[in-house]
């Protein structure tokens, strides 16, 4: 599988931090975990709704590239309780984002 780009999250809480990435999965067909569910199932449960999440992703030129939450993780975010997600933007910056 070719990417063209990498997207990846960390969580940071209190006394921690996790790292996860993109994780693909093959069942049937292939899909996707995306960076920001697999992050907040590494965070304890009593931290995520302490935590601050930031995602990114970078293209194969190694510039940041639009990493928003899609319209799936976004209710998952706001069900799991994570009160501020960073994500990048196609100019190369972090913007703050409330699920």
């Amino acid at each position: 599988m070719c990417l063209k780009a990498r997207h990846g999250a960390i969580a940071i809480w209190y006394n921690g931090y996790a790292f996860a990435i993109n994780k693909y999965v093959k069942y049937n067909s292939n899909r996707t975990i995306h960076a920001e569910v697999n992050v907040i199932s590494k965070v304890p449960r009593q931290y995520q709704n302490k935590c601050i999440i930031i995602v990114w992703r970078i293209h194969v030129d190694g510039k940041l590239s639009m990493s928003k939450p899609c319209h799936k993780c976004q209710p998952y975010l706001h069900k799991k309780n994570i009160p501020i997600v960073y994500y990048s933007d196609n100019d190369g910056i972090f913007v703050k984002y409330y699920p």
